[in-house]
């Protein structure tokens, strides 16, 4: 489902791994699992690829192209480790020796970011691009070049994410949603569904929403709770 992030999907059959990176998305993509492969993901927040990949998001929109070349960090000891099970601090150690080596630099561009998300895309873009202090153009490229999508998209997407969660973790009706969420109304949330996810939010059945990468769940339990 559309998130906003840049994912890398480490596949494993024998001993033969294949790294691909699926740039963000702008609708739903239905992926085919091969039976008998191991399958990990690495999912980069909105914007922070750019400090593990030799690509802009730009570059990958809607698209998927093998890791290698494009990876700045080694993969190459993470599909023996599968098999004991240690998989996942083999691989934060990877991570973390790289970030040690090249700590991100964070900027301007990641204070809208943060600022759209913790919003759940309730935000002006007016107001982002104030933010970010530089004229709209530059604000438009430099953050379409950081995430993969242009900043009114970004906030679709934002939104569309809290609104699944509601429909897969409350019991709220769908229009108290589409209110909760910020929509005009329903038919503006179903709007919104059936571009982003090829369905409207009545056919969004949990199995679904699992596999959505919500970066806002934990805000989301504390508003429930």
């Amino acid at each position: 489902m559309p998130d906003g992030a840049t994912d890398v999907v480490i596949k494993v059959r024998g001993r033969e791994p294949e790294n691909l990176v699926y740039g963000t998305t702008t609708a739903r993509s239905d992926l085919p699992l091969e039976f008998g492969s191991h399958y990990l993901g690495i999912c980069f927040r909105p914007g922070q690829s750019r400090h593990f990949l030799n690509a802009t998001a730009s570059e990958l929109t809607d698209r998927s192209e093998p890791g290698k070349g494009l990876l700045r960090f080694e993969l190459a000891s993470i599909p023996e480790a599968i098999p004991s099970g240690d998989v996942f601090r083999r691989l934060n150690e990877v991570l973390e020796r790289f970030v040690i080596k090249n700590p991100p630099i964070r900027t301007k561009i990641d204070d809208v970011i943060q600022f759209v998300e913790v919003a759940k895309g309730n935000v002006q873009i007016r107001d982002a691009a104030d933010m970010f202090g530089k004229c709209d153009r530059q604000f438009q490229r430099v953050f379409l070049e950081t995430v993969g999508i242009n900043p009114k998209l970004f906030s679709m997407i934002m939104r569309f994410q809290h609104a699944s969660t509601l429909i897969a973790s409350s019991p709220l009706s769908l229009s108290r949603i589409a209110t909760e969420c910020g929509y005009a109304d329903q038919s503006h949330m179903t709007h919104d569904f059936t571009r982003l996810a090829s369905k409207p939010p009545t056919a969004l059945v949990r199995n679904d929403v699992v596999f959505l990468q919500d970066l806002l769940r934990p805000t989301l339990q504390n508003e429930l709770s």
